[in-house]
């Protein structure tokens, strides 16, 4: 079966990933000073430059034209389409596409909510085209798909809730707020975003998540993960997160990458996240 997977672009999926794996990005536009930019032409440099001078930006979902248009290349060229959206809690994405395949009733359209953003956005996607290389036919594919919510976990390292907690789009965000700004956050993401701890440094953080990939292991009885790292502006500290999870549990694959701008509204310049999908 040809499916042709499709997401958006604030997974940070571009270039040779999204080539590689056959994945048509959309775009999500940021908007600032009253100008729209397509997120996947502007600048990283860009919005980490507005958000250190704390100007105002906001981020929008891919328009009408934007979904018809990939919809329609993909059924053009015989292809059923899976589109994996940002969680519907962070954005209206998921809404419009429905309201796009109502207008396309000839084409075979499946929409899967990735009930995540960030990384786990970007690993759902990329475990979704991996799974469409083999499985046929699209609903058994939906099916699988779907599946993975339950051995999929992200986990977003925040120095504040900022953006998130000003969004509504934390739970039980109150008394996290009064943490020291020294303090990480550490925020798990299904659908909406929830503190689930805090740490004093990097290195702590990095504990607590290799302490939750050892608890999802153990729940799923299984000895590997897929992973995927995002970071904001350091990626030294991206590389050596990736070296010491790699050192202890050899990961099948994993995969580092920066944030995309729009991204950067949730977790910050500085915020950095881990996503693996336990492998059964």
């Amino acid at each position: 079966m040809n499916v042709q997977v499709v997401t958006d672009s604030d997974t940070g999926l571009q270039g040779d990933i999204a080539h590689k794996f056959n994945i048509v990005v959309l775009p999500h536009y940021l908007i600032h000073s009253g100008r729209s930019y397509s997120e996947l032409d502007l600048p990283r440099q860009q919005m980490i430059d507005w958000l250190n001078k704390g100007e105002v930006v906001t981020s929008s979902h891919p328009t009408v034209h934007d979904y018809s248009s990939a919809f329609q290349d993909a059924g053009n060229s015989l292809h059923n389409i899976l589109y994996v959206p940002i969680s519907a809690q962070y954005s209206k994405a998921y809404d419009v596409a429905l309201a796009v395949r109502e207008g396309l009733p000839k084409l075979q359209i499946a929409i899967v909510d990735s009930q995540r953003a960030v990384g786990g956005h970007a690993l759902f996607s990329l475990e979704a085209a991996r799974l469409s290389q083999g499985i046929d036919p699209l609903d058994l594919l939906v099916q699988k798909v779907e599946e993975m919510h339950e051995r999929l976990t992200e986990v977003m390292v925040l120095d504040s809730l900022g953006q998130l907690a000003r969004e509504g789009r934390t739970r039980n965000a109150e008394g996290a707020m009064t943490s020291l700004v020294s303090t990480k956050l550490l925020v798990a993401s299904r659908g909406m975003a929830t503190p689930i701890g805090k740490a004093r440094t990097n290195t702590q953080a990095l504990d607590a998540i290799a302490d939750q990939i050892k608890k999802d292991l153990a729940r799923f009885d299984a000895g590997n993960i897929r992973m995927l790292i995002e970071y904001g502006t350091d990626e030294e500290l991206a590389i050596s997160v990736k070296e010491s999870l790699v050192e202890q549990f050899s990961p099948r694959q994993v995969w580092v990458i920066p944030t995309s701008p729009s991204a950067m509204l949730r977790m910050g310049v500085t915020g950095w996240s881990v996503s693996w999908s336990v492998v059964i």
